[in-house]
């Protein structure tokens, strides 16, 4: 399984891709969220769906195979995860200079 990452890397460096491309083999490194008992089978696809309704860029892809992939499901929410994060971590910079600029 080592090699696999390792060439996952080496191939990402020299595409240019290496960012999401890391992403992707920490993910692998984990239990893959989308594994599941068979009764929870709609539960799982709903979840994936719902991931690919509303993506970052506010597209649609639900009718492209290629976004079922669970690497890129996971990509796609992790990416999400990052958005997210930093409008907070935004929110949280301007509550700051507010409550300083409020003090003086």
């Amino acid at each position: 399984m080592f090699s696999i990452k390792l060439q996952m890397l080496l191939y990402g460096a020299i595409f240019g891709c290496l960012s999401p491309i890391l992403s992707i083999s920490a993910f692998l490194s984990y239990k893959s969220p989308f594994v599941y008992p068979k009764d929870e089978k709609q539960n799982v696809e709903r979840a994936k769906l719902a991931l690919l309704v509303d993506k970052n860029d506010g597209s649609n892809d639900m009718n492209n195979n290629d976004r079922l992939s669970d690497h890129l499901l996971m990509m796609v929410a992790y990416k999400k995860w990052e958005k997210i994060l930093s409008e907070v971590s935004q929110g949280l910079l301007y509550l700051i200079k507010q409550l300083s600029s409020n003090g003086n």
